[in-house]
């Protein structure tokens, strides 16, 4: 899924009920219960159809907030606003410093307007310090799915403990469009440059939405199936150190020709020659559209049954994965 962002101008105690724990290099998360309450007297953003023409639609907002998220300071408190607010069910910052974006993803879906009771909104409580910034999707309708479909979600950042939080409100879900025919919502987060194509930290949720797993390689993975009302997800933070940009990644695949029509030849970096990688190769909602195993230069790949876009390339050998470019397809 591309997403794009549009420069428009305008504690946790983890108590009983946990059942599920896993970690990241960033992010420990816990998946527990708790009751759904929607915001009292929230600041609204969002709340026309006109503000929803798609889950794509960003709304920026300068916020006195603050909070550190896979290793870079994200501060709210900017004009132009840096932390722009979407109608998917995700948040996304402007790290301009070093061209990056860090998104916050919350149940990503082709959410839209259902009804005048749909909307979104926000609460900033507590102390500066200690301030969480809670967003709320209320009542969305499901883009695809049945008129009887909808939506209740917030995401809760902490500035305290640098932690957040995805709660999953009331919710009916009757079929898979509105997940982009995926099984489940994108529940997570991420670092990476403007275009999504290089990926610098991730967590994002995989499975079952009771006992979830981790996904640490690719910027948008869906869960399978949709997450009951009360479910909270909870990232405690671990790491303060920064993430370097890896545009300049050795790791880094070539092609050629590069865009291509129909077919293209591999060409190894050399840190990679002669270690047989895996290679897939992820449509823009995460889909893996080819994958070929014991990859050498010089090896071809055929893909003139993919239609035309941009394909994002993943390397795999001796457990670990690297980014591994961008693939472009021409009709």
């Amino acid at each position: 899924m591309k997403r794009l962002i549009y420069a428009l101008p305008i504690v946790l105690l983890l108590c009983g009920g946990s059942r599920a724990f896993s970690q990241s290099r960033f992010y420990t998360v816990t998946t527990r219960s708790a009751a759904y309450a929607e915001l009292d007297n929230p600041t609204v953003i969002v709340n026309s159809p006109d503000q929803m023409a798609s889950e794509m639609s960003g709304y920026g907002l300068t916020i006195p907030f603050a909070m550190d998220a896979f290793g870079q300071h994200l501060d709210f408190d900017q004009t132009p606003p840096s932390a722009f607010f979407f109608v998917g069910g995700f948040i996304g910052v402007n790290i301009q410093s070093i061209q990056r974006l860090c998104i916050f993803d919350g149940f990503i879906s082709k959410l839209a307007w259902r009804d005048s009771t749909s909307s979104i909104s926000y609460q900033l409580q507590g102390p500066e310090g200690e301030r969480v910034l809670k967003v709320q999707w209320k009542n969305m309708g499901m883009t695809g799915n049945s008129s009887g479909d909808y939506v209740n979600l917030q995401i809760w950042l902490n500035g305290k403990d640098n932690s957040y939080e995805v709660h999953v409100g009331p919710n009916h879900v009757s079929g898979t469009a509105a997940y982009y025919n995926n099984n489940g919502p994108a529940i997570g987060g991420f670092l990476s440059n403007y275009d999504f194509s290089v990926v610098d930290a991730t967590v994002h949720l995989i499975g079952n939405p009771t006992r979830p797993s981790l996904e640490l390689t690719q910027a948008y993975y869906p869960m399978s199936g949709t997450p009951g009302s009360g479910t909270v997800y909870h990232f405690a933070y671990q790491a303060p150190a920064s993430v370097e940009p890896a545009d300049k990644s050795p790791e880094t695949v070539a092609f050629h020709p590069n865009p291509c029509t129909d077919r293209t030849v591999v060409e190894l970096p050399e840190a990679l020659n002669g270690t047989r990688p895996a290679l897939s190769v992820h449509d823009m909602l995460g889909h893996e559209v080819i994958r070929m195993e014991n990859v050498a230069t010089g090896d071809r790949i055929e893909c003139g049954a993919l239609p035309a876009g941009v394909y994002y390339v993943a390397l795999t050998q001796g457990g670990r994965t690297f980014n591994g470019g961008k693939l472009i397809l021409t009709k």
